[in-house]
């Protein structure tokens, strides 16, 4: 078995563990059970929060960096490029043409 394997394991054998403590906590319920439900809730709305932020952050940083606007300049460029190689390929060959033509 693989360390990466073994470690999958082992953390499924925790989580799973974790999972039994939590469930046996709740449904004994008093402060324990109210302790776990409220972290529980709190941990998910955290969780809901980071997601709407950093979406939230992302976008911004997506319209401040202009990708888009830097996506098509390189398209362009790219395109010049190809023209440019094009160009010189087929001088090349002209040439290579008129010194084989001499000789």
């Amino acid at each position: 078995m693989t360390t990466r394997k073994k470690a999958q394991k082992s953390y499924r054998k925790a989580a799973d563990a974790s999972k039994k403590f939590v469930e046996k906590s709740r449904s004994r319920g008093g402060a324990s059970g109210k302790l776990i439900d409220g972290g529980l809730k709190g941990g998910k709305s955290l969780a809901k929060a980071v997601g709407v932020a950093s979406t939230k952050v992302i976008a911004k940083t997506t319209q401040f960096i202009g990708l888009e606007e830097y996506r098509t300049e390189l398209e362009k460029a790219l395109d010049e490029a190809v023209r440019v190689i094009a160009v010189q390929e087929a001088r090349i060959a002209r040439l290579e043409d008129e010194l084989s033509k001499r000789d």
